[in-house]
């Protein structure tokens, strides 16, 4: 497996330096997936940020490889990002050899019915899904461990911490029978909320956007359905890296991430984080 890509600067690079240094195979798609596996069987026994990886990203990579030379050939067009690796969220569906888990070892052997439209959209454009990563609901729960069917877990940790932190929250849930008309009077009233919360609002005030720092405010989002997207922000004084919420009504995701790259550019507040393993210890 190689470990490195030649004379390219993978670290910071945009999708638009790599797609110039494919152009010249310096380096190929199938070599920066190979730099990028060693750079997960490297670092995340201490980040534990990957949850599983892609079994066949090697295997994509070389048929992108292949797609571009043809194109090269015959003048084809290829998708915006046309051999550039994704990790998705563990909560995000892909049908494929890997699992939908949200990191919970509950969910292992799961089948989604479907891909998600953003994975969807991800392949049609040429990306490679290359495994996924993992939730900070289970941080350090499952890592890159392989287990016989391909599945990953962190041996020795009773798996989600259960004697540790409980399972109030799922023996709720399971207590939990509802009609549909108890459902739908949750709905209707969620829905009252929303209107009557965060739309009135946004409406009332003429605003662009809700800016909320850290993802405090997520939950409120999740219930309506509305857009949000985080950027960079700063690190705390532990140097751990926090974020500024950006969200607004359906159908603003345009004006969402221009104010997030505006934000970004303002303030420049994100830095390349720095790998020091000799600082590292494990929990």
């Amino acid at each position: 497996m190689a470990t490195e890509c030649q004379d390219f600067q993978i670290e910071e690079a945009t999708i638009t330096a790599i797609h110039e240094a494919f152009s010249q195979n310096h380096p190929t798609c199938t070599q920066l997936v190979d730099y990028y596996l060693n750079r997960i069987e490297t670092l995340n026994p201490i980040l534990r940020a990957v949850v599983e990886v892609n079994p066949d990203a090697r295997d994509l990579a070389k048929l992108l490889d292949e797609e571009r030379e043809k194109a090269r050939e015959n003048g084809g067009v290829l998708g915006a990002l046309h051999g550039i690796p994704v990790l998705v969220k563990d909560t995000i569906g892909t049908k494929d050899k890997m699992g939908t888990t949200a990191g919970s070892y509950a969910l292992m052997g799961s089948v989604v019915a479907r891909e998600a439209t953003v994975v969807e959209r991800l392949r049609k454009a040429g990306a490679v899904i290359m495994g996924k990563a993992s939730l900070s609901e289970w941080y350090k729960i499952r890592s890159i461990d392989h287990l016989p069917n391909g599945w990953c877990a962190r041996a020795g940790q009773g798996v989600e911490k259960t004697n540790e932190y409980g399972q109030d929250g799922f023996i709720e849930a399971e207590e939990m029978h509802g009609n549909e008309e108890e459902i739908a009077k949750i709905v209707e009233k969620l829905d009252i909320l929303c209107k009557e919360g965060f739309e009135k609002m946004m409406k009332e005030n003429e605003l662009d956007a809700m800016v909320t720092p850290g993802t405090k405010a997520i939950p409120v989002m999740a219930i309506g359905g509305y857009p949000g997207i985080t950027v960079p922000a700063g690190y705390d004084e532990n140097g751990i890296p926090f974020g500024m919420l950006f969200c607004g009504l359906k159908g603003t995701e345009p004006k969402l991430i221009e104010i997030g790259y505006g934000f970004e550019q303002s303030t420049l507040a994100r830095k390349p984080p720095l790998f020091d393993s000799s600082e590292w210890h494990e929990d």
